[in-house]
């Protein structure tokens, strides 16, 4: 054992430092705890000879609560990891055991006791997490993995083969690091998950009303195996929409895809090669941008109803329209009361003999309707370049100048 020097203090031991404790069995019997100055080596001598045995975990080293002037204390190896345990020493436990998602490690020598606040424990996953985590160490009892933000983890935040540092808080161990080979990706992954990243899906796959896309990380692996509140994806349609869409991300279940006011997508609201920004509110996936700014619904040119008659047209939409554009359109190839073709005239300026509107519209979830009232069977029409209006209907009939058009969207 190394001979002290008379005068010599151990005040400047504190909390804090580490402790190799085989190297330190190799050097010395015990390690002694002196409160005060050593007088002479023959005091040393007296006090090292009749040790004050004591109880487990009532003296720490730097703690002089328990000193006693006249008797030297034994500083046993189980209190210095006593007191490694509470100054915030990092301890390594290996490979962790127990499943993905309840976690277990052992480290060596074993700690005891309750966890304590500033408690800090490393160990090296053994795959990645599938949702909520939870640690036992060294069989102290089992208690939450939460993030720094004092959450419950979520799947991908804990990769397979990372090295975390986990510090008990008093309450729960919260992550304080993750190291693992694909760091960027694992966290970028994690970040995504949070909803702090807009994660990238490529070009679409699926159906029209049932669309997949598949993000993944750089090595090509899936990035999601499900998803939480706050998490948003872009994309960018391989083909246009059908009615009431669903997006598949990897693996995770189908959600419907709606509009920022919580309708349903409708029919081509989502055109072939548009890019897509959705965000996942916890029930569906919103579209935050990427909805086609125009028509979700044109028809055909189509023959204008006889009086008293309608003519119906299935708009696909899924919803009632939004909005509702009904035009006559000269399609006859030469100007005509002073249209030309393709000139498009809203029905809502076509009166008819008795001065009330020609026709009337209605709209629900499958057809937008024309109605063309049946009191008159006139259409009267100003001509393009002014003037008075006259009856045109002789131009609306199947064999002439004047179709039917009706645009709409959700």
């Amino acid at each position: 054992m190394p001979q002290l020097v008379a005068g010599e203090t151990f005040t400047n031991v504190s909390p804090g430092n580490q402790v190799d404790y085989s190297r330190l069995n190799n050097h010395v019997n015990n390690a002694l705890l002196l409160n005060g100055a050593v007088t002479d080596q023959s005091d040393v001598s007296t006090r090292a000879a009749n040790p004050l045995p004591l109880a487990a975990d009532t003296l720490l080293l730097g703690d002089s609560t328990q000193a006693d002037t006249g008797t030297p204390l034994k500083v046993r190896m189980d209190h210095l990891l006593l007191q490694s345990q509470r100054d915030g020493t990092q301890r390594w436990g290996g490979t962790a055991g127990g499943t993905v998602n309840a976690i277990t490690i052992t480290t060596s020598p074993a700690s005891s006791g309750a966890y304590v606040a500033g408690e800090v424990v490393r160990f090296k996953t053994s795959g990645a997490n599938n949702g909520a985590v939870t640690l036992n160490v060294d069989g102290r009892g089992v208690a939450n993995v939460y993030s720094a933000a004092v959450a419950a983890l979520v799947a991908g935040d804990l990769p397979s083969g990372a090295v975390v540092t986990a510090v008990y808080d008093g309450t729960q161990f919260q992550v304080a690091a993750v190291l693992a080979a694909k760091e960027v990706d694992s966290l970028r992954c994690a970040e995504a998950l949070r909803g702090s990243v807009q994660q990238w899906g490529g070009a679409s796959g699926g159906t029209s009303t049932a669309i997949t896309i598949a993000p993944t990380d750089s090595a090509g692996n899936a990035a999601f195996t499900a998803v939480v509140a706050g998490l948003r994806v872009t994309w960018k349609a391989t083909n246009a929409n059908g009615v009431s869409p669903t997006l598949q991300v990897n693996a995770t279940a189908a959600k419907p895809l709606v509009t920022v006011g919580g309708s349903a997508v409708a029919s081509g609201q989502i055109a072939t090669g548009q890019f897509v920004e959705c965000l996942y509110d916890g029930n569906n996936w919103v579209v935050l941008s990427g909805l086609n700014s125009g028509w979700g619904y044109t028809s055909a040119n189509t023959t204008v109803p006889t009086s008293g008659n309608l003519t119906a047209f299935a708009h696909g939409l899924g919803v009632i329209p939004s909005r509702v554009r009904v035009v006559v359109v000269q399609t006859d190839g030469s100007a005509h009361n002073g249209y030309a073709t393709n000139d498009e005239v809203p029905i809502e300026s076509l009166y008819n003999g008795n001065n009330s509107p020609v026709f009337n519209i209605v709209a629900d979830a499958t057809n937008i309707t024309v109605l063309r009232n049946g009191a008159s069977s006139a259409i009267d029409m100003v001509p393009k370049g002014g003037g008075s209006g006259s009856d045109q209907s002789s131009t609306f009939d199947a064999s002439h100048y004047f179709k039917l058009k009706v645009y709409a969207s959700a």
